[in-house]
């Protein structure tokens, strides 16, 4: 997944950059300081979406800070909101952020007089009986995701490597398209894997495990999507193929991998010659532990159901439990 990536690689513990606003994507503040909730809570008992006041943030995006990285930025949530499948998402949040700081404003308001003092409680189950630390449901949730993933890598490797032959040094047939419309042609090319990337891959790359049919919305967060991606030697050059919807469905993967979008040179992929030398099956077992108690760390659990990843576990453990 993304986020798990992002931090092994950069060393950061929460896996992201500089934190954001849940609602508008602002880095210069949070959801329950946001100044657009209010303006835009107001619009919404109004029933007047999309908003026409030049003055609306969502018509003036901010452009995301310089060395910001990751997907959530205010120009990109804005295109979300604004197109009609985005409504009910728009509202959704809107409501959330103005939930929080009615929140936030009468907490602050009791501590100011000092009336009340906010018991501690879990951070992952809500109980107020013990801490993360040792959350029974949430070292439950972990060890049912670790088996839902392993599930996940079974069925992955026994299609990907055990039936396709798909491994470092198998020889592919990549069709190329060239061109647009009517001047379009497509290139039979071949090219030898030389990576794929294995210790990245996750039941996270079924991104659209529950299809909505919208091309703007997935069933998994996006922070926490993972593509597969085969490096090829094509041409004698090296070449990323990232598998999107058409070469998954070229290669009989649509029950295991899925992508909401996605792009590709590539058009389709056909296997020439399998790999000598695949990849070892204990790589199933591995089961990415790790990125499993990381997503768990520092999220609760309505909030992991919310972006999508409670659903995701329960698909696949439910198919690991069938056997």
């Amino acid at each position: 997944m993304q986020i798990f990536n992002n931090q092994q690689k950069n060393g950061n513990s929460s896996g992201n950059s500089k934190p954001s606003c849940s609602y508008c994507g602002d880095v210069e503040h949070r959801a329950t300081d946001c100044p657009h909730v209010a303006t835009d809570w107001a619009m919404f008992q109004k029933f007047t979406i999309p908003c026409s006041d030049p003055n609306n943030w969502t018509n003036n995006p901010k452009p995301k800070p310089h060395g910001q990285s990751g997907w959530r930025s205010q120009a990109y949530i804005v295109q979300w909101y604004k197109h009609p499948t985005g409504w009910g998402k728009w509202y959704a949040q809107c409501e959330k952020a103005h939930n929080k700081q009615v929140v936030a404003k009468a907490k602050a308001q009791a501590k100011a007089k000092g009336k009340i003092k906010a018991k501690p409680k879990c951070g992952f189950c809500g109980s107020h009986d013990h801490n993360r630390r040792n959350c029974s449901p949430m070292e439950t949730f972990i060890n049912k995701a670790i088996q839902a993933n392993r599930e996940w890598r079974q069925q992955f490797y026994d299609k990907f490597v055990g039936e396709l032959g798909i491994s470092e040094g198998a020889l592919l047939s990549l069709t190329e398209r060239q061109g647009w419309g009517h001047n379009a042609t497509n290139i039979e090319k071949t090219g030898i894997v030389t990576k794929i990337n294995w210790d990245q891959l996750s039941m996270c790359a079924d991104t659209d495990y529950n299809p909505s049919g919208s091309h703007w919305r997935s069933s998994l967060d996006r922070t926490l999507q993972q593509q597969v991606v085969i490096e090829c030697v094509v041409d004698g050059r090296q070449t990323s193929v990232t598998l999107n919807n058409g070469l998954i469905r070229s290669l009989g993967l649509t029950s295991i991998v899925s992508s909401n979008g996605g792009w590709s040179n590539y058009e389709n992929i056909r296997v020439i010659s399998p790999s000598e030398k695949p990849m070892a099956s204990e790589w199933i077992d591995q089961a990415h532990a790790k990125a499993m108690q990381f997503v768990c760390k520092k999220r609760s659990y309505e909030q992991l159901k919310d972006k999508g990843f409670v659903g995701l576990v329960d698909r696949w453990y439910a198919l690991s439990v069938k056997k």
